[in-house]
């Protein structure tokens, strides 16, 4: 996928919200003015990014990606 403005780690295009190509307004305008012209799509936009949310972005999931650097770092220590 070309490089797109947004958080990309965070978004998918399409699923959890829409990301546009950077320096380019009138693709931010045609986003916008779909969210505004489509309710449906926002509102499945919306729910789909605040299950991704839930899902991706725990304590408990903070906590076992802080446990697996760590254990990569380690690795490489002990080489």
């Amino acid at each position: 996928m070309p490089y797109r403005v947004g958080v990309p780690e965070l978004v998918e295009d399409g699923a959890t919200g829409l990301l546009v190509p950077p320096k380019d307004p009138l693709a931010l305008a045609a986003a916008l003015e779909r969210l505004r012209n489509e309710p449906a799509t926002r509102e499945r936009l919306a729910r789909a990014a605040r299950e991704t949310a839930i899902r991706r972005f725990t304590w408990d999931e903070a906590a076992r990606r802080y446990e697996e650097g760590y254990a990569q770092a380690a690795a490489l220590d002990a080489r």
